[in-house]
């Protein structure tokens, strides 16, 4: 994704932002936006009514959320996040646009393809931390190793198979002559 390995002399704040900026770049440039529909004005049925929720006498006696629907495939929003109604009208198309991409490409729709990029980019960082994890825990290992070998005493008799295969034939023998 990224070519290369970014160094300033400025704060690591400013260079995440840039490494940021550049992997949403590039998540822009994998993405399929050929068959995302495009809303004709003549397909829409739009009418304005009055809202609900929030905001007391002005809500409710003012019309501005928003009914959209697509008429060949029946597809609706109803958009009443703005108190203004020309931003509910621009969100409407938007979400009408999305919802109309979602049911006509599926798993190819812009939304699909931004989840699993999104999962991608997960299983990518999982990788990464668990990796880190198991290196850290092969130093903490290395470490307690050390520390194991520097307690140990000096005068420890180390006694090589052959010395010990011998003493346990002659421990053999001896049990050998006494039982006879």
């Amino acid at each position: 994704m990224l070519s290369g390995i970014i160094s300033f002399s400025h704060s690591s704040k400013f260079i995440n932002q840039i490494q940021f900026s550049q992997i949403v770049r590039s998540v822009k440039y994998r993405l399929d936006r050929s068959k995302f529909p495009i809303l004709e004005e003549k397909d829409l049925y739009e009418s304005f009514i009055k809202g609900s929720g929030p905001g007391g006498q002005n809500v409710n006696k003012r019309s501005n959320c928003v009914f959209l629907q697509h008429r060949p495939t029946k597809l609706f929003v109803k958009v009443h996040e703005f108190r203004e109604l020309e931003r509910n009208r621009k969100q409407a198309r938007k979400l009408l646009a999305i919802e109309l991409d979602n049911y006509l490409n599926g798993d190819q729709s812009v939304e699909a393809q931004k989840r699993r990029l999104d999962q991608e980019f997960e299983q990518k960082a999982d990788a990464k931390a668990k990796f880190k994890r198991e290196q850290k825990a092969k130093y903490k290992e290395y470490l307690n190793s050390l520390e194991l070998k520097e307690k140990k005493p000096e005068k420890e008799e180390v006694i090589d198979e052959s010395k010990e295969i011998e003493l346990i034939k002659k421990l053999d023998q001896i049990d050998h002559s006494k039982s006879n």
